[in-house]
């Protein structure tokens, strides 16, 4: 869910940091201030992951989508593809393709996730559901998100899972998404270098992450799940 830390490596802080600091609130109460960074990027890069990963429930659901987004973004082919929009001025000189997923997912989310959906038709694939329309708004959404963990917890361990899952729930225009993370807890482990004896960590991420959209206009329920079972306990329990 939470990019590893190479990714953060393969970004330039110009690029990364507009969209942190919209969220400047949480990096200070992991203790780190956005505006006193190392100069070394790789450090700060460090410092930062740290953070994210300290304590994953609570990452602002907005920028933890905002990171996933970009993450998958970091490619050739979709780098490729948004240097060539027209609606898009990409800044010319060295730019990773991680760089170019931030600077358009800051302006252009949109055109973002259109460019993902375009490379990644057979991976990002969502069964859709009818329902009777009803409102919901973004609190309510957020207060059901607590019900969902207590009920999704015991279906993920009947299936050989950890009962620990996260559900992070932002608006998006007019759906309200729901983002499903499961499997094993973050883990950082400390490891050192026989020959440099420098530090560094290994992160282990959750295995899975799901997405439910719901559009309360149309009564639309769009699944992203990996497995059958998965799909319909998100359609019961929604």
């Amino acid at each position: 869910m939470i990019p590893a830390l190479e990714f953060f490596n393969t970004v330039q802080l110009k690029y990364l940091l507009p969209l942190l600091k919209e969220h400047r609130r949480f990096f200070e109460s992991g203790g780190l201030n956005l505006k006193e960074l190392p100069s070394d990027e790789s450090e700060a890069a460090d410092a930062l992951h740290e953070v994210l990963t300290k304590a994953p429930d609570k990452v602002p659901s907005q920028l933890l989508y905002a990171l996933f987004q970009a993450e998958r973004a970091a490619t050739e082919v979709i780098a490729d593809k948004l240097r060539d929009h027209p609606e898009l001025k990409i800044p010319k000189g060295d730019l990773t393709p991680g760089d170019i997923a931030l600077f358009v997912r800051k302006r252009r989310a949109d055109l973002l996730q259109e460019a993902l959906d375009s490379v990644e038709p057979d991976v990002k694939k969502f069964v859709e559901f009818v329902a009777e329309a009803k409102p919901l708004t973004l609190r309510k959404a957020r207060a059901a998100a607590k019900k969902l963990k207590k009920r999704l917890g015991p279906f993920f361990r009947n299936r050989g899972r950890s009962a620990a899952c996260y559900v992070h729930v932002h608006q998006d225009d007019d759906e309200l998404v729901f983002l499903i993370v499961h499997g094993k807890l973050f883990r950082a482990l400390g490891t050192i270098d026989g020959e440099t004896l420098e530090r560094s960590r290994a992160v282990f991420r959750p295995q899975k992450h799901d997405l439910v959209i719901y559009s309360p206009d149309k009564g639309l329920l769009k699944v992203h799940a990996t497995h059958k079972k998965e799909q319909r306990e998100y359609r019961l329990a929604f």
